[in-house]
């Protein structure tokens, strides 16, 4: 256990002799809380765990990682110090920025903490009591917060403790205090929500998506917005003289700090500051009485629960049987399609290894498609029209071919017997399957997405440049298969997906990737040209797909023990 966890042990068990009235163990109380912590250090966070790479070396300093996150976090929020000169605008952004992060760091990394069930099966069994178990489920709690809130607190403390003065830094310091308890309140709403229009078997994988889109938030935040600001506007922003501003949070926690700071005030932040005050408190109690009875019966069911059978809607059942119609002449390549299909929809290790790289891959995007320099219409018609949409679906090589790495991996990955016990001669069929599943399942909706637009404002053109870079995607995607990863679906164990060797020809395959749409810019402008260099590409794709259907056992890197 590192110097952090034993720091904060220490303060949540101060106050031993107040726990000792309640009738708590104060022994067990502390080997429970010291397991807890040290399991806390062997469990990645958010964004940990969506580039976790399975290796040897377990992670052993998970909490620093989460403190060093949350600092970033803190450090980041300063630069609303440099919009214009309303010191109430700046901390109403402060405090707006401080609740969004802390609440979806809350949920992302706080979720595995408070559903963690497995005292029902480890502690209850043993001689402790009720007491005790409850105590040691709360200080966790409060130590899980505390990792979380003291350093993204620190950066903004410092700055106003130097700006105006150290009194400041604890106000400062004392208004937070209301924002955790108010932040915990949305959370528990938000819980409580989710559970009512939702099935508790469905719930942790609605936290995996709040998960991943965490993590695509802050690097598209700190991609996306500095290129919208104008440096030039920042010192005119001023807060709007509004009675509606009442209706914000981060407007009352703005107004209670100016207030206690300055000493002056207006009616307006007088109300403010007081709802600053009583909306924490007064949403403690609703949590309390309220919130809390109705979410642990829901979460009793989360834990009495065996999760049951992985849940797949009907509309991606339909479009997934829409596509393979079309392989329905090939009974095995059908098969491996909608197999991969599935198990990609329903495999929540999947999706967080692939969809954080899907939402970069969406930044950049945005990035290429809007200058600030010009105005909307304008930068969409430059980007439909020229050749930056035919660029975007070649840049997307990386994310199919990880995610072409990642499909033969899976924590289950014994299950694959079945694909051993079948009479086939040439399984390569089903690797066939499985990579036209892949692209098809990443790439239908963003491509038609992009399809669409660019027939609108470029015209019918559009349309045969983007089915050339489409197969020549196709071609990089199945070379690289047939090269490099020759795999059944979900058959290899998540250890050997992130292979140097395979990552290194990932990059390699990208790289070739980059010289197709390099070959592509030069034919851009003559259709001839593109139409033959699309005949051409049709007819290298149908090739690969026949030398990859033609793989045998012995062609596939699978267990030889396992062979039929």
């Amino acid at each position: 256990m590192n110097w952090i966890n034993k720091a904060l042990l220490f303060v949540a068990l101060a106050p031993r002799r107040f726990f000792a009235r309640w009738n708590v163990d104060i022994r067990l109380l502390k080997a429970i809380l010291t397991t807890k912590l040290m399991m806390d250090d062997r469990r990645p966070n958010s964004i940990q765990l969506t580039r976790q790479r399975q290796t040897e070396k377990e992670i052993s300093n998970a909490t620093l990682g989460t403190m060093a996150i949350s600092g970033f976090m803190g450090l980041s929020f300063l630069m609303v110090f440099a919009l214009g000169d309303d010191f109430s605008l700046q901390l109403t952004l402060l405090f707006s920025l401080f609740i969004a992060i802390l609440c979806m760091m809350l949920v992302s990394d706080f979720t595995s903490v408070l559903f963690d069930v497995r005292d029902n099966d480890i502690i209850l069994p043993k001689p402790v009591n009720d007491a005790t178990v409850v105590v040691a489920r709360l200080l966790h709690v409060f130590v899980h917060i505390c990792k979380i809130i003291l350093p993204m607190c620190l950066p903004s403390l410092l700055y106003l403790s130097i700006r105006i003065n150290p009194f400041a830094g604890l106000v400062f310091l004392a208004v937070s205090l209301f924002v955790v308890l108010f932040s915990i309140f949305l959370i528990n709403a938000v819980y409580i929500i989710i559970l009512r229009i939702t099935t508790p078997a469905r719930f942790k994988t609605i936290i995996s998506y709040v998960q991943i889109g965490f993590v695509i938030f802050i690097y598209g935040g700190s991609q996306v917005f500095p290129r919208l600001m104008d440096i030039e506007d920042l010192s005119t922003l001023r807060l709007p003289d509004t009675g509606l501003l009442l209706l914000a949070p981060p407007y009352w926690f703005a107004s209670l700090f100016e207030a206690s700071v300055t000493w002056h005030a207006s009616a307006r932040m007088l109300l403010a500051s007081a709802l600053a005050i009583v909306m924490p408190l007064l949403s403690m109690v609703v949590v309390i009485r309220f919130l809390a009875p109705a979410f642990n019966q829901k979460l009793g069911m989360i834990s009495g629960s065996s999760g049951g059978g992985a849940s797949f809607s009907e509309g991606s059942g339909r479009v997934s049987s829409f596509f393979a119609r079309f392989m329905s002449k090939y009974p095995v390549v059908h098969t491996g399609f909608l197999f991969t299909w599935k198990m990609i929809a329903r495999s929540r290790e999947f999706k967080l290894k692939v969809y954080p790289t899907l939402g970069y891959f969406f930044v950049l995007f945005l990035l290429l498609m809007f200058n600030r320099h010009q105005r909307l219409q304008a930068s969409l018609q430059d980007f439909f029209t020229g050749f930056d949409l035919i660029s975007v679906v070649y840049m997307s090589s990386l994310v199919l071919l990880l995610a072409l790495i990642q499909v033969s991996h899976a924590e289950k990955f014994k299950a694959a017997w079945m694909f051993y016990t079948t009479p086939l001669r040439q399984p390569g069929q089903i690797v066939t399957g499985a990579v036209l599943a892949v692209i098809l399942y990443l790439g239908y909706i963003p491509f038609s997405l992009l399809l669409l637009m660019g027939l609108w404002y470029a015209g019918p053109t559009v349309l045969l440049h983007f089915s050339l870079a489409l197969c020549n995607q196709l071609v990089i995607s199945l070379a690289f298969t047939l090269l490099f990863a020759r795999k059944l679906p979900f058959s290899q164990p998540p250890a050997d997906a992130q292979s140097g060797a395979q990552t290194m020809w990932m990059f390699l395959i990208a790289a070739i990737a980059a010289v197709f749409g390099g070959l592509q810019y030069l034919v851009f402008k003559s259709l001839w040209l593109t139409g033959l260099a699309f005949c051409i590409s049709i007819l290298i794709c149908w090739w690969l797909i026949r030398r990859l259907n033609r793989q045998t056992w012995e062609d596939l890197a699978v267990d030889a023990d396992l062979l039929p």
